[in-house]
């Protein structure tokens, strides 16, 4: 746990102490200094050569770091200015820039570091009598020259334009124009040679090549893993485009089964309900045939009966008729022997004409009734002959029916079949492929 303390520090000077009270404090003050987090910027330093530090300065052989015990010396006056240039005087305007210049520039023949270019760029200079100094090696050049504005802007032409005939000259880049002045950079054109001894150019050209020689190799080996990497990635691209298509394939396919499954469900769910309302059909034909054979055996027991009844009637009246005509015969017989009762026998037998007319006339009547009966009872008959026939055709329909469901689930099944197979295929191919992509991967 952090404790709270109060520290004393004492600064000892020539004449003077100062006594101060410091304290430890959990945060830092925002007002102060923001605490540091992961956004901030690291803490800028300056680069220190030997001790000596470089605020960021550039190169520039004429800046020395001060030696000790210097002596005073006043500042120089500040000289004067020019301003008022004309065309006839703008020749003599004098200024300075600063160029950079990248690219490959090979030593000569007894290997001398970038001389060709270096001698060839120095003349252009000299020849422009233009002044300050200038350092060339093997990739780049750089340095630092005055003179008047029209050398300047001739040497920036002849550099940009890239006239030069050792080297090659990649990128070129001026920088600190500086136009009006009236003192030169230097008083000479001095050209900064490489001081180096033989032995460390020798060392350094030796790590040079070998660099070179190990980027080289590395470079094919980075080369050729970018190859085999584009390749992998070409095949695990087809691998992918495959697979997909597989899936798409997959996903089809399962459509397609549970579609058909969809529609086999719905085929025998209708199928059941098809067959449960021909067992219903048929039980109610079978219950509407055993009522009309019922109905019928009871209407045709009863049509018997009466027939019965009827033919008894009438072998009863046949016998009656015979019992009267026999009666007839021996009362014509008689007739003419009893006159006397002729008269009373004709009432008698006028009285016995009426009651036969009325009991034939009875006879008539239930004769008619039962034919009506008869008739309506055909009628009857008939009706049902056609429900029957009616009925029979519908359990024939119903039959083409349940055979072309069956023709129609066969087919389905054996479609059904045929994809199980494809989808059994297409797994195979999918495991192959996800076997040949895992060895690929292992690769």
């Amino acid at each position: 746990m952090l404790r709270w303390s109060r520290i004393r520090m004492v600064h000892n000077y020539a004449k003077t102490k100062v006594d101060e009270q410091l304290s430890i404090t959990r945060k830092p003050c925002p007002d102060y200094k923001p605490g540091k987090n992961l956004l901030s910027y690291p803490m800028e330093r300056c680069k220190t050569v030997k001790g000596i530090p470089f605020y960021g300065k550039r190169y520039d052989p004429y800046m020395k770091p001060p030696t000790s015990n210097r002596r005073y010396r006043k500042p120089e006056p500040r000289p004067e200015i020019k301003t008022d240039y004309a065309e006839d005087d703008m020749h003599e305007m004098l200024g300075k820039y600063r160029f950079e210049i990248s690219g490959y520039f090979p030593s000569d023949e007894f290997g001398f570091t970038a001389a060709p270019f270096e001698k060839e760029i120095w003349k252009v200079a000299d020849d422009l009598y233009l002044k300050g100094w200038i350092r060339v090696r093997e990739k780049f050049a750089q340095g630092e020259l005055g003179g008047d504005v029209n050398a300047l802007s001739y040497f920036r032409k002849w550099v940009e334009q890239q006239h030069n005939t050792s080297g090659v000259i990649h990128t070129s880049h001026f920088f600190d124009d500086n136009y009006g002045i009236t003192k030169l950079p230097a008083p000479v054109l001095k050209c900064i040679k490489d001081m180096r001894p033989y032995r460390k150019k020798r060392l350094h050209a030796g790590k040079k090549l070998i660099r070179k020689d190990v980027s080289e190799k590395l470079w094919k080996i980075v080369e050729e893993a970018v190859r085999e990497q584009d390749r992998a990635e070409k095949l695990y691209s087809e691998e992918r485009a495959i697979k997909d298509k597989f899936v798409q394939d997959l996903a089809k396919v399962t459509v397609m089964n549970e579609k058909l499954e969809k529609l086999c469900k719905a085929l025998q769910e209708e199928n059941k309900k098809v067959r449960e309302e021909a067992k219903m059909i048929s039980e109610g034909v079978e219950e509407k045939q055993e009522n009309m054979q019922r109905t019928i055996t009871e209407v045709m027991g009863d049509f018997k009966k009466e027939c019965a009844d009827m033919e008894t009637e009438r072998k009863k009246t046949e016998e009656e008729n015979v019992m009267l005509r026999q009666k007839l015969k021996g009362f014509l017989e008689d007739v003419t022997e009893q006159r006397n009762e002729t008269e009373t026998k004709q009432r008698v037998m006028g009285e016995l004409l009426e009651q036969y007319k009325n009991t034939h006339q009875e006879q008539s009547e239930a004769i008619k009734k039962l034919c009506g009966e008869r008739d309506s009872l055909m009628s009857c008959v008939k009706k049902q002959r056609e429900e029957i026939e009616e009925y029979s055709a519908k359990l024939d329909e119903m039959g083409g029916i349940f055979g072309r469901s069956t023709e129609a689930l066969k087919k389905l099944k054996s479609e059904v079949d045929q994809l199980k197979r494809d989808r059994g295929q297409l797994e195979q191919k999918l495991r192959k492929e996800t076997s040949q992509r895992e060895s690929l991967e292992n690769l």
